[in-house]
C-alpha cells in the first residue's frame, strides 16, 4: 500500500493542497525484461514512478538544493537478511526534465541498477549443518522509500513508501 505524507486538503474549500502517491514499481532482470524470479549472480533493476499534485507542490519542491533520495529495502520472507539494496539514487525535485506533467501535478521516475550478489538464494541442497550455518529463503519482498531531501526551513518533508513485487533469486545454472 502506497502512503505519502503530507496529504493536505483544504479545510475550507476541500481544494486539494499536496498529496503523493507512488504509481509504479517494476523489476526487470539483467536483460531488461520483467521478471520476479532473478539470478543472484546477474544484476538487476527496480523502476518506481510516483507522483505529487496539488497547489503546494511548488512549495514543497522548487528548492535549489531539494532532490529525492529514492532507496529499496528487500526483507525476506523466511529466514534470510533484510537489507538495504545498494546504491539508492537521487532526482531532482524540479528544473528542465525533472519531472514529466504539469507544475501542479509532477510525476518521477528513479532506476535503481543493483549489482549481482547482493540477494542469497534458496539453498535446498547440501547438508543440514550448511543450511542452519547461512539460511536463505531466497524470497524478498522489496519496500521502496522517497524522500525529498534539502535545506527548505519549516515542516516541508516528504516521504514516501511502497511494497513492492515480490521477487525470488535463482541461479540461472
Amino acid at each position: 500500500m502506497a502512503a505519502f505524507d503530507p496529504d493536505l486538503t483544504s479545510r475550507f474549500d476541500d481544494e486539494l493542497l499536496i498529496r503523493g502517491a507512488t504509481t509504479d514499481i517494476k523489476v526487470k532482470d539483467h536483460d531488461g525484461h520483467p521478471n520476479h524470479v532473478l539470478d543472484p549472480n546477474l544484476p538487476f533493476t527496480v523502476s518506481i514512478k510516483w507522483r505529487l499534485e496539488g497547489q503546494l507542490v511548488p512549495l514543497y519542491l522548487d528548492w535549489p538544493d531539494a532532490e529525492f533520495e529514492v532507496k529499496v529495502f528487500a526483507e525476506a520472507m523466511g529466514p534470510g537478511p533484510e537489507i538495504e539494496l545498494t546504491p539508492s539514487v537521487r532526482i531532482p525535485t524540479f528544473g528542465k526534465g525533472a519531472y514529466e506533467g504539469t507544475y501542479f501535478d509532477r510525476t518521477y521516475t528513479a532506476n535503481l541498477e543493483f549489482p549481482a550478489k547482493q540477494l542469497p538464494e534458496h539453498m535446498p541442497g547440501g547438508s543440514r549443518e550448511a543450511r542452519a550455518a547461512k539460511p536463505s529463503s531466497g524470497v524478498y519482498k522489496l519496500v521502496a522509500t522517497v524522500w525529498r531531501n534539502g535545506s527548505i526551513p519549516g515542516p516541508y518533508d516528504v516521504v514516501g513508501f511502497d511494497e513492492g513485487p515480490i521477487i525470488q533469486m535463482e541461479c540461472s545454472d
